[in-house]
């Protein structure tokens, strides 16, 4: 009975290829990704479009190296978006694609300006992601189980 089952699995084929991607990777990093949406440095440097083109290879090498948890958040604004939220049940963590990509280049316009900008901006992205962290970091300790079967 041991050898029939992985036979079975196996599509009758006598390869322990159906073992290789069984067990669960150990990587259970959470990662930001932050990007600067104001005028200033994007477009007027012409920093933008290789700034996205860079932020989708990041996003689909992180999807396909299965690294975690992965999150976009763009500032420079009053306040900064979080344009992907951080969480293990999410679309994005398994794959990305055109789908995943099309509302977060539609975000970056790089025309965000505000008085405060220059001044407040990255402070309060750091603050935001830190708020987003301690958030995972309490939702990973109420479901008392690793990210990947949490919530």
């Amino acid at each position: 009975m041991r050898r029939v089952i992985p036979f079975i699995a196996s599509n009758y084929r006598r390869d322990k290829i159906w073992l290789r991607r069984t067990k669960p990777s150990k990587r259970e990093y959470q990662i930001m990704v932050a990007i600067d949406n104001s005028r200033t440095i994007m477009q007027e440097c012409g920093v933008g479009p290789m700034a996205l083109q860079t932020l989708c290879i990041v996003c689909q090498a992180m999807a396909q190296l299965d690294v975690g948890e992965y999150a976009v958040l763009a500032f420079g604004s009053a306040k900064p978006k979080v344009l992907l939220p951080l969480g293990a049940g999410q679309q994005h963590a398994a794959s990305f694609g055109w789908e995943q990509a099309r509302p977060l280049l539609t975000e970056f316009t790089f025309e965000e300006e505000s008085a405060e900008s220059h001044n407040r901006s990255f402070a309060d992205m750091m603050q935001l992601s830190s708020s987003l962290f301690d958030e995972r970091r309490t939702a990973r300790a109420r479901c008392g189980r690793s990210l990947r079967s949490c919530c």
